[in-house]
């Protein structure tokens, strides 16, 4: 037993220097590759056209399909105030109010309930 912790200990100062050394630059090319990589898939994310994707302002989209009438008009048969609404955006100064995206959501989420 005492031969082999002796042998453990039989390693000279320049190769624990150079073992530790070795170990350092293994993971600072490590550490280097996965910069460059993250480097890489933010440049490709942000260069890429958001409105391409497919549910780009899907909620717009759907209400187009199926209604020709103003949001306010249906909104108002869903029971939502569009002028309180609309004021409280202009109070938290939220330029776009997104009127459609409410009635949407609103028949969507009554849909779900008689459906279910």
């Amino acid at each position: 037993m005492q031969a082999a912790y002796d042998s453990v200990l039989s390693y000279t100062t320049p190769q624990v220097i150079a073992l530790i050394a070795g170990i350092g630059i293994f993971f600072l090319i490590i550490l280097a590759a996965v910069i460059r990589d993250e480097i890489q898939s933010r440049k490709s994310r942000t260069s890429r056209d958001p409105s391409e994707w497919l549910f780009t302002r899907w909620d717009e989209k759907l209400y187009d399909a199926f209604f020709r009438d103003k949001p306010e008009n249906l909104l108002k048969k869903l029971g939502v105030d569009t002028e309180r609404y609309l004021r409280n955006c202009a109070i938290i100064r939220h330029t776009f109010p997104g009127l459609k995206k409410i009635v949407t959501d609103k028949l969507t989420g009554i849909f779900l309930i008689i459906y279910k």
